[in-house]
């Protein structure tokens, strides 16, 4: 009975068997935004990637590449992908941060054309 028991509790240890869905970890970027006025030496935004893990407990050890049949090929496409998808996430963002670059330097210029023309109409009126 008692083997049976310790038997049960080995069997909660093993992982869960696989799903459909990839094994592999998931990234959602966040962007944070900072005060860029007072910070000259930081970015005026950051991008942080929260992961969620998943965790899973095996009683047997673990395999190399060599032991998994096209383990390796699978690690280098996943880690191509992987870039290419950060790729993807950092061009989004510098485009983004571009795109209110260019929405800053025409207010400042409007800013600027707005103070000339009042500059010229306290001229004109003394």
């Amino acid at each position: 009975m008692a083997e049976q028991q310790d038997h049960h509790k080995e069997l909660q240890l093993l992982p869960s068997p696989p799903s459909t869905e990839s094994p592999v970890r998931k990234h959602r970027p966040t962007v944070i935004t900072t005060d860029h006025h007072n910070n000259h030496h930081r970015s005026s935004s950051m991008i942080h990637h929260d992961l969620d893990l998943k965790l899973s407990i095996s009683l047997s050890s673990i395999s190399t590449a060599e032991e998994l049949p096209n383990g390796g090929v699978e690690a280098l496409k996943w880690q191509a992908a992987e870039q290419i998808r950060l790729a993807a996430i950092e061009k989004a963002y510098a485009e983004r941060v571009r795109e209110l670059t260019r929405r800053e330097m025409e207010m400042a210029q409007s800013e600027f054309a707005r103070a000339r023309q009042g500059k010229k109409w306290r001229e004109l009126r003394d």
